[in-house]
């Protein structure tokens, strides 16, 4: 599972190329870009607001979607929670949002 922030409009914009390249390496290595969770990070700052990015999932396990929205949320909270040391109350309604509080 990888994150990668949305490409932009053009390719003028502020680390447009860079954008390009994350999203290329990670097509070339596997991974897909996965659509049908509209996935958001925390912000790592409590005065931050969520952020939108694309969510890239290894396309050599195949994962119907009852199973990658778990595996997804497992991620998810070890990432932010555990790892990060962000509040519950901050990211539990974020994957409610995401419709992956209940898997």
């Amino acid at each position: 599972m990888m994150e990668a922030l949305p490409l932009p409009e053009s390719t003028e914009e502020k680390d447009a190329d860079l954008l390009f390249k994350r999203h290329r390496f990670l097509n070339d290595h596997g991974f897909e870009e996965q659509t049908e969770i509209d996935y958001k990070r925390p912000g790592l700052d409590k005065e931050m607001p969520p952020i939108p990015l694309n969510l890239f999932l290894h396309a050599r396990i195949p994962l119907t979607k009852d199973i990658y929205a778990t595996s997804v949320k497992s991620c998810y909270i070890l990432k932010y929670v555990f790892a990060n040391h962000l509040s519950r109350k901050r990211v539990y309604p974020l994957l409610e949002e995401m419709d992956l509080r209940k898997s």
